[in-house]
């Protein structure tokens, strides 16, 4: 390979690892670690999916979206994320927080109405932190100097 096609071929991973911040990691994983971090995640699973099931239910929607909400943004962080300790994953709080709101939005609770107006919140959510993302917003936060 010349050294144009070595220069492209690191402009074009470049490019991507920008993009997709995994790629840039993914060709650097020790090997080694696979078997432990597959333990890890397994071990995260059995107590995060059960919490995400009932967290669903406190906001009064099926069961089944609690399981969208333990694995979808996790999936995505894990592709497009760039903070290693930042925990991804539903909360009590969310959950009574979006249980209040779509009880305010469908007060009759009628399931079809529920998930549309859940579908309306994930994707108005999902915009705005898109745009934070763009505007490098996180960096408000891990610039400042630590007051304690």
């Amino acid at each position: 390979m010349d050294s144009n096609s070595k220069q492209l071929e690191s402009n074009r991973e470049e490019a991507q690892s920008g993009l997709i911040p995994c790629v840039g990691w993914l060709r650097r994983y020790p090997k080694d670690w696979l078997r432990p971090d597959v333990m890890a995640g397994l071990t995260a699973a059995a107590v995060v999916i059960p919490k995400a099931m009932a967290y669903g239910t406190i906001a009064g929607l099926p069961v089944q979206v609690g399981l969208y909400t333990a694995f979808l943004p996790m999936l995505i962080y894990a592709a497009f994320g760039t903070s290693r300790p930042l925990s991804v994953s539903t909360t009590t709080t969310i959950a009574i927080l979006t249980g209040v709101l779509l009880g305010k939005v469908v007060p009759g609770g009628d399931p079809a109405s529920l998930m549309s107006a859940l579908a309306t919140l994930t994707l108005l959510v999902g915009g705005m932190l898109v745009v934070a993302s763009f505007l490098r917003l996180g960096s408000l936060l891990t610039s400042s100097p630590n007051p304690c």
